[in-house]
């Protein structure tokens, strides 16, 4: 079971043969945010749901099963108490063993469901909550060379992307608006980037280096998150774009001549051809010889919500691709991975971006690593994750508990061994890999 955030997911899966049966999943309604009693309570209506729908759908009943695997740590509390209360109800009702799960452990061997891939190995976990490196070592045994120091990669893309309301402009910058747009509506945070991203320039914004000057493994994506919320401010007072309006730059038409052909419509980067209204408050007329919006007459396009987007989407990759090369030189230096055998497992939510999975291959190109990405349906939090984790422990001969009574939730738990002071004593500085190369697959 993995009762995290604002979602209950339970997946069975067979040891015997790796294969998944099928799986009920509740999710709560998402409005920009999770209130966490409001989710608690909701997971508490639904979970005995849940695993009856899923138990019968896979033709078993619970005294068929051989353990109960249960997220336990980290995560939200609230939420992880109703899984783990359940768990433990269920493996006492049944007498089956109980196996408490740690979330990123989790996400780390989700890979090996699908793809054989030996121990040890470096990690790369980027999701919504945790951007991790580290080295399995084992089923339960991490080294942990650098984590997140404020934001995730998830959160940044996020914050950047949806709108708050104004009294909390100041605590989350999810200004961007792009689900405003019917193409965007539905879509996460990182699925919206990534998507406006292929319109836009990445260089067309400079972000600072994040932690530049550390020569560590560590993650901030505090800085470059602060500084697209400060331009996005700029653009709206600028523009005059209030409540739900979209910035300039996401659907301009602009009139422009075509020698003798005569006028014409321009649509910026691949947008649909339909009159828009650009923003509110401002409505393009077809057939004007010089299409004033805002203030930018003829052709002329002033600087978009796409550009912006591709930008943070390159900021984001290329710290990634900085603390994972540091990351290499240390595994090297250590002599932490076998030569003829080095692989970079990429999981969690953020690995569903192709364009920084992509620009991570290019680093593992240039040190010799091959690159191993789970589907995208188990990049995100789900049950099998856990289900897998339970199997792999299982096999092991670790992970369950006799004493129910002593486990207990971990709101924040570590990965592993903390091996961060190690990677700071080593000094290595590295010469970067150019932004050309990392931007080949565009």
């Amino acid at each position: 079971m993995e009762p995290y955030a604002q979602d209950t997911k339970l997946r069975q899966v067979k040891a015997c043969s790796s294969s998944t049966k099928p799986a009920a999943m509740f999710s709560s309604p998402s409005n920009g945010g999770i209130i966490p009693p409001i989710a608690r309570d909701l997971h508490k209506q639904h979970i005995e749901r849940v695993v009856e729908e899923a138990v019968a759908s896979a033709n078993l009943g619970l005294g068929d099963v051989d353990a109960i695997a249960t997220t336990v740590k980290p995560g939200m509390p609230l939420s992880l108490l109703v899984g783990m209360n359940h768990g433990k109800h269920l493996a006492r009702t049944w007498g089956k063993p109980f196996i408490p799960i740690h979330h990123m452990e989790a996400h780390a061997l989700t890979i090996r469901m699908v793809t054989q891939v030996e121990f040890p190995f470096l990690v790369l976990l980027i999701s919504g909550g945790h951007c991790l490196l580290a080295v399995a070592q084992g089923v339960h045994q991490f080294l942990l060379l650098g984590q997140s120091l404020d934001d995730a990669p998830g959160e940044a893309f996020d914050k950047v992307t949806w709108s708050r309301p104004a009294e909390m402009e100041d605590k989350i910058a999810r200004r961007m608006k792009l689900h405003n747009l019917p193409e965007f509506k539905g879509l996460s945070g990182g699925a919206a980037v990534q998507l406006a991203a292929t319109r836009g320039d990445p260089l067309s914004f400079q972000f600072p280096f994040m932690l530049s000057s550390y020569r560590d493994c560590n993650f901030s994506m505090a800085g470059l998150k602060n500084k697209a919320r400060q331009h996005i401010m700029r653009q709206e007072h600028e523009h005059g774009v209030e409540g739900d309006g979209i910035i300039p730059g996401v659907y301009i038409l602009c009139c422009f001549r075509r020698g003798r052909r005569g006028r014409g419509w321009y649509y910026p980067r691949g947008v649909h051809p339909v009159l828009f209204q650009a923003w509110k408050g401002t409505v393009l007329s077809q057939g004007c010889t010089s299409c004033v919006v805002s203030g930018v007459e003829g052709d002329g396009i002033i600087p978009g919500v796409y550009d912006l987007c591709a930008s943070v989407q390159w900021g984001i990759t290329s710290h990634l691709c900085q603390r994972l090369q540091r990351a290499m030189e240390f595994v090297s230096m250590r002599d932490m991975l076998p030569l003829d055998r080095r692989t970079l497992v990429v999981s969690g939510g953020v690995a569903c971006n192709s364009f920084i999975t992509g620009a991570l291959g290019v680093v593992c190109e240039e040190y010799g690593y091959s690159l191993a990405v789970p589907p995208p349906k188990l990049c995100t939090d789900n049950g099998v994750m856990i289900a897998w984790n339970g199997v792999e422990k299982w096999r092991s001969g670790v992970g369950a508990v006799q004493d129910l009574d002593a486990v207990d939730i971990e709101p924040e738990c570590p990965l592993g061994v903390d091996r961060r002071e190690d990677v700071v004593s080593a000094n290595i500085k590295c010469k970067w890999i150019k932004p050309r190369a990392l931007l080949r697959m565009r």
